[in-house]
């Protein structure tokens, strides 16, 4: 989709727009270096580096169990009254940018669902694993900082978790537009839930609105933004840019994206810089665990710094793309965007527009540009 806002008109390769849980990749790329930097240990209890986390029954949950949505922290049960998972702490933007308020909120919270279960951290990870990071990290920065002093900065790449507003009117941004309800509701919604609609899309809406039994896991309330239902419209404004939420909220190009992609691809390096050693890439991809994520028909198995390995996925959501990833690690976003590598083949690819389709992962359009990256793959 065409538009752009802030300097410069209209849609170029340096527009920058939000890519949502694409970026969840860079929590895992972070963690991985201080793991290189012996900092911290994929198996370590975060409560070891951060003691206060384990209040609530939270004494046992280990850096892999966060990054691979398995540490109970999909939502905050208040902290205030831990044993209620109908009354959630809800994280507002004064929190957010708060690291005291926003470490008491974690700190104190219960775990979230059944223990050892995988219930997705759409919004929370990245809370979470920064939080962590300043803790480890000798500088005590947080995330955003670190993604921008160790990976986006070294690469020369346009890659941000939180942009300052007054750097803000230094890029062009586009505005995350979803489809108008009017047209989507008859046209692809109704359509896929009475049965002659598109089949993934069916899957999608079952899990999400029929699902009953685990809807109140998967439909936990997390940020004061999403109030008002599912809309990017916070992820729009300059001070929803300015926030470091980095599972839900870091904003790049597609260049930008691809880059950290082929540096994870040629083991931890691209173009004369290394962000981490070889040995530590390629351990960031090891001890895959399957595990199903609940209320969500797709199994994906996910390495111990929680990156997505493709050659381990049970989906029916993703059945017409699964042939096509074999071999690729990484993670997707809502509304469409797509972060993957493949280290065996030397091959990145990313997607990211600002157009969003009905998909938590993927959709029509990535499925025909994967489809085009795996012929040009066969040629080589």
């Amino acid at each position: 989709q065409k538009g752009g806002k802030g300097k410069g008109k209209g849609y170029t390769a340096d527009t920058l727009q939000c890519v949502f849980s694409s970026g969840k990749n860079l929590e895992g790329i972070a963690l991985a270096i201080l793991v290189d930097r012996g900092l911290l240990a994929y198996d370590d209890a975060i409560a070891t580096h951060w003691p206060e986390f384990a209040q609530n029954g939270k004494e046992s949950v280990t850096v892999s169990d966060l990054l691979r949505h398995e540490s109970g922290l999909s939502a905050f049960p208040d902290p205030d009254d831990p044993t209620n998972f109908n009354k959630m702490a809800i994280v507002t933007p004064e929190i957010a940018r708060d690291p005291s308020q926003l470490s008491d909120l974690i700190a104190r919270s219960a775990r979230f669902g059944a223990p050892g279960s995988r219930v997705y951290h759409a919004v929370t990870r990245g809370w979470v694993a920064s939080m962590l990071l300043m803790r480890v990290d000798p500088k005590k920065r947080t995330l955003g900082q670190f993604i921008r002093e160790e990976i986006s900065g070294p690469l020369e790449i346009d890659y941000y978790c939180g942009i300052t507003e007054a750097e803000q009117a230094r890029h062009a941004f586009a505005d995350m537009t979803q489809i108008p309800t009017l047209y989507n509701m008859p046209v692809n919604i109704l359509p896929a839930i009475l049965g002659f609609g598109c089949p993934k899309l069916r899957v999608l809406v079952k899990a999400l609105l029929f699902r009953d039994e685990t809807k109140h896991i998967i439909k936990a309330p997390v940020a004061s933004w999403f109030a008002k239902g599912h809309r990017p419209d916070f992820n729009n404004t300059p001070e929803g840019r300015a926030l470091e939420i980095c599972s839900a909220g870091c904003y790049a190009n597609a260049r930008a994206v691809a880059k950290v992609n082929a540096a994870m691809a040629n083991g931890g390096e691209i173009g004369g810089v290394r962000i981490m050693s070889e040995e530590a890439c390629h351990g960031s991809m090891d001890l895959v665990k399957e595990n199903p994520f609940v209320g969500i028909q797709t199994n994906i198995g996910m390495t111990q710094a929680g990156f997505g390995d493709w050659s381990r996925c049970h989906s029916e959501e993703l059945l017409d793309e699964m042939h096509m990833l074999p071999g690729f690690y990484g993670w997707g976003g809502w509304g469409g965007s797509i972060s993957l590598w493949n280290p065996s083949a030397k091959v990145a690819f990313a997607y990211t527009m600002n157009g969003m389709g009905n998909y938590l992962l993927g959709g029509p359009t990535s499925s025909k540009l994967l489809a085009a990256t795996r012929r040009a793959m066969a040629r080589t």
